[in-house]
């Protein structure tokens, strides 16, 4: 999670390296292109949507937000405080699944797509010696108590686990589940560093592979078809010996490559998983990039992607094949609430542009952190307002914005890019400000959460776009 920051509105030049599908392409092409680079969006909240049957609302308010993922963090020591008898067996009595299982119900009707990141070992899983000084739960946790753990996961959300509480029926399927969260941080996992006569080697990113290893290994034995996520690293490090390790140094230790030239070492137990998450917090706008190099905000996806592929060429990111880039965590406060925050009206202006700018960099699942607002308990600085809706339930600017994003990018040598992703099916129509009228720019048929890009020539001017009676923000709002 990140800390907390106030940033200007600063607009950074960044080039991108962008599809386009033109007008003159055939239904048929234009269709195949919007295919290969969908957006999936959705919500991380830590108590909106785990609160039994009053979470029903923030579930509606999601699905309403055009949201098709759910994004859910539960607590490996919560589920299993005490070491069960039978690890592999989800109905160990030690075990206590109904949390998560209400969740995962809840998803389930509303049609939401289930996305889990399992945390925080027990205390009777973490390793001997741990300094009083470390978050309990982070210590070296025991990779083959997370193995048979996930194993007992893999047969209890498999699909076809009968639900204790509706008989006759089975608990829904999850295929997607995350290992740790945010490994490259002391206050997840423990030790980051050690420290040597010459200054201080990497610890963490060799405990998280074992970690990694085993739930895959684990959750594969058991739901074959779920799908693995690495990663899930914070944004920005510290130097070597410091609380958090910048995550491209985090991912070249993952993955046994060294320096800046990504030169392949000897890696007898290379990472197995099949999606790669970071959470990409920014320092200012959506295209400002990180100061250091091995930092990853926003505009920089692009640092991980060179790691990941690096790692695939040379067998150190198996199974073989091409890992999608994911950002489960991202976001900024508002003002209001937060006076510490972005003002709501550039709140809504970086909501569209974060989507567009980790999308064109070849993002394809993206979760907002949190729906609702957090109290300021007992302060601003210590609490989150990055939701979608104040407190009182009134959505902000940035619902629309999220919901119906249009960005039009103007920053490209030639023709300018028009972006959005639609929220629901029908005759997509964008429209241009000429004087005084709006004037039709295209229209064109679309399905619910379509992703659509035009070059428009001169992107100087004000637009719009409509679908199924919803509207966008004017751009620029």
């Amino acid at each position: 999670m990140r800390a907390k920051r106030l940033t200007p509105y600063v607009l950074a030049a960044l080039a991108g390296l962008i599809v386009l599908v033109s007008a003159s392409e055939t239904g048929a092409q234009r269709a195949a292109a919007i295919a290969a680079r969908p957006l999936a969006l959705g919500f991380l909240d830590l108590t909106a949507f785990s609160q039994g049957a009053a979470s029903d609302v923030w579930f509606q308010r999601a699905v309403a937000s055009s949201s098709t993922v759910i994004h859910f963090r539960a607590s490996w020591s919560t589920i299993a405080p005490t070491s069960p008898a039978d690890p592999t067996n989800p109905a160990d009595p030690a075990y206590d699944w109904s949390s998560l299982d209400e969740q995962v119900r809840q998803a389930a009707s509303y049609g939401l797509t289930p996305i889990v990141t399992l945390t925080g070992a027990p205390s009777w899983a973490v390793g001997a010696g741990a300094p009083a000084s470390v978050t309990p739960g982070t210590w070296r946790p025991s990779a083959s108590a997370y193995e048979l753990f996930a194993e007992a996961v893999g047969r209890r959300y498999s699909g076809s686990y009968p639900d204790p509480l509706y008989p006759g029926h089975a608990l829904p399927l999850v295929r997607y589940w995350e290992p740790w969260n945010e490994p490259n941080f002391a206050i997840y996992l423990a030790p980051q560093w050690i420290k040597t006569s010459d200054g201080y080697r990497p610890a963490s990113p060799a405990i998280y592979r074992n970690l990694l290893n085993a739930f895959y290994a684990g959750i594969k034995h058991t739901l074959p078809k779920a799908q693995v996520i690495a990663g899930g690293t914070g944004p920005f490090g510290d130097p070597p010996g410091g609380q958090r390790m910048p995550p491209v140094v985090f991912d070249r230790n993952l993955f046994c490559l060294s320096g800046n030239a990504l030169t392949p070492e000897p890696c007898p137990n290379p990472a197995h998983f099949n999606i790669l998450d970071h959470h990409p917090y920014a320092v200012g706008s959506p295209y400002t990039p990180a100061l250091d190099p091995n930092d990853v905000s926003i505009p920089d996806m692009g640092k991980l992607q060179r790691v990941v592929t690096k790692a695939e060429r040379t067998g150190r990111a198996l199974p073989v094949g091409p890992k999608p880039l994911w950002a489960l965590e991202v976001s900024y406060d508002s003002d209001p609430p937060d006076p510490g925050g972005v003002p709501q009206p550039e709140h809504a202006l970086w909501t569209e542009e974060t989507l567009y700018e980790l999308w064109s960099e070849g993002v394809s699942t993206i979760t907002w952190f949190l729906i609702e607002d957090q109290p300021p308990i007992p302060n601003y600085a210590s609490s989150y307002q990055s939701g979608m809706y104040l407190l009182d339930g009134e959505p902000k600017l940035s619902e629309q914005a999220f919901r119906f994003p249009l960005v039009v990018d103007s920053r490209r040598a030639h023709d300018a890019l028009l972006w959005t992703r639609v929220p629901a099916a029908g005759t997509l129509v964008v429209q241009r400000l000429d004087g005084t009228n709006w004037r039709q720019l295209f229209s064109v048929p679309v399905s619910a959460d379509e992703v659509v890009e035009r070059a428009i020539g001169d992107g100087h001017a004000t637009f719009r776009a409509s679908v199924a009676g919803q509207s966008s923000l004017d751009w620029p709002p």
